[in-house]
């Protein structure tokens, strides 16, 4: 039976599963052997940096890297001097470098600006002409654009409010922009509730607005233009929102 490969001991060592003789001579080796000494204080980082990054896969394919590697390993220390690394244990070096800038690069990793979108918009409901039993605007034709908004119908809602002549330019800049969100333009959204931020008198579409621009902006994965845009929030209407939503930025 062979003898286990200086990896698969030394990930033995590390987790105690070696009895006291066998981790005697361990702990011997590491103060004859400098090399070996080195990759066992590599290894422990790596494992730290797996648990830490929760790439556990890539742990498994370092214990078969010394086996994958055997061959090589044992020609170079037949040719090499004793105080030469053996290539497993380069490789072994070059894997901990590459799995620490793994798991630095997902710890660090920014929010996923789309997810914080879907979880945080919800169509703005039609206060202008709410379908209902009793309404008697159904035919009127300033109704159209915000009964085809409410009932979904975007496309129609978007045709009608770019005609309006008769709604009020915040009323249909407002509707445009979410209109325009809820078709997935968020783009040409943004441009809407801008042209609307310019108005004057605008203390009941000023924070609404605002608020959506801002998940625009999150969809788009502007993310420091949409913090922005959130912290002008504090004293609004989304004030509670905002703060909830900044902090997950």
């Amino acid at each position: 039976m062979s003898e286990p490969s200086d990896i698969a001991l030394i990930e033995r060592y590390i987790r105690g599963e070696l009895s006291l003789e066998e981790r005697g001579a361990v702990e011997q080796r590491m103060a004859e052997d400098a090399d070996f000494r080195a990759l066992l204080e590599d290894y422990e980082v790596l494992t730290k940096g797996i648990a830490y990054s929760g790439r556990k896969a890539v742990l498994e394919r370092l214990q078969n890297l010394d086996e994958n590697l055997e061959g090589t390993e044992a020609t170079v220390r037949s040719i090499a001097p004793r105080k030469q690394k053996p290539v497993v244990w380069l490789a072994a070096a070059a894997v901990v470098a590459l799995l620490f800038y793994a798991g630095f690069s997902l710890f660090n990793a920014g929010p996923d600006a789309g997810e914080l979108y879907a979880a945080y918009y919800e169509p703005y409901p039609n206060l202008v002409y709410p379908i209902t039993r009793s309404n008697t605007t159904a035919q009127d034709p300033a109704a159209k654009p915000y009964r085809a908004y409410e009932q979904k119908d975007y496309e129609a809602a978007l045709a009608a409010l770019n005609a309006d002549t008769k709604s009020p330019e915040d009323t249909r800049l407002f509707y445009k922009g979410h209109t325009l969100l809820a078709l997935n333009q968020p783009e040409e959204a943004i441009e809407a509730y801008d042209a609307l931020l310019t108005l004057p008198n605008l203390e009941q579409f000023s924070d609404p607005a605002r608020w959506y621009k801002a998940l625009a902006l999150l969809k788009l994965e502007r993310v420091e233009e949409a913090r922005s845009v959130l912290q002008s929030l504090e004293n609004s209407a989304y004030s509670k929102e905002s703060k909830e939503l900044l902090e997950k930025l």
